[in-house]
């Protein structure tokens, strides 16, 4: 499949549904086509319109970040995250992990006399040889995977944190829909910009719960919060 494949390619290549079960078969790598596309400037602005440009999320979790000597960010996209904590005044060591080319080259151009860049997949961390304080999957990173993934991710997270590190997850809350959503089927999303598409699979709270049991994290929280555009979302907190 191209890197810049279309949606009516992708339905009838890998993506494909099983019609006898209905199941829509796809995974992380079949979302990097969106993310090349829409580039750093299209993914601020999907920020601006959920409330989460400014770092309200970040703010929220100053009493964890700002104790933290090491903070390893998830998918740092065009320096959101980065941003928030340099201009919080952050003076620990930030390292982030970005897959996508177009991505990293942004980050590159901005923050790489500034922080620690890994162009890294997810599925292979094994030239990360440090460990970390707090790691940070914000903006419903998780989601990007499917539901097979997730739990496999989080152990590979849980690897990578200090004996007493925290690991924080993000998603939406589970009655609100992400933008440009085409179709949905419970937890699964299908958003579609410019014909090219992203997957989503959102999970709930015991599913959450149950990766981080497997993973061997002792306490697990969960809170809500609303973006500066008032929508409800959900950090849970693996310790």
């Amino acid at each position: 499949m191209g890197l810049l494949a279309k949606h009516s390619d992708i339905l009838t290549s890998k993506h494909t549904k099983n019609e006898e079960n209905n199941v829509l078969t796809w995974d992380n790598f079949d979302n990097n086509a969106f993310y090349e596309i829409i580039k750093a400037d299209g993914l601020k602005k999907f920020a601006e319109r959920r409330g989460l440009a400014a770092g309200c999320d970040i703010e929220l979790l100053k009493p964890i970040w700002s104790k933290a000597s090491s903070i390893l960010e998830i998918g740092a996209g065009y320096g959101r995250v980065i941003n928030a904590l340099l201009s919080k005044n952050y003076t620990g060591k930030i390292s982030a992990i970005e897959r996508c080319a177009s991505m990293m080259d942004a980050l590159i151009k901005t923050y790489s006399n500034k922080i620690n860049l890994f162009k890294n997949d997810l599925h292979n961390l094994g030239d990360i040889d440090e460990k970390f304080d707090v790691i940070l999957w914000l903006w419903s990173g998780i989601g990007d995977f499917s539901k097979e993934e997730q739990p496999i991710i989080v152990k590979h997270l849980k690897k990578l944190l200090q004996e007493n590190g925290t690991l924080i997850i993000d998603t939406i809350a589970m009655d609100i829909m992400p933008l440009e959503v085409i179709q949905h089927d419970r937890q699964l999303y299908t958003i579609n910009v410019n014909e090219y598409v992203k997957y989503i699979y959102e999970p709930n709270t015991a599913e959450i719960k149950q990766y981080a049991k497997e993973a061997g994290f002792k306490n697990f929280e969960c809170t809500s919060y609303q973006t500066d555009s008032s929508y409800e979302r959900l950090l849970y907190i693996l310790s």
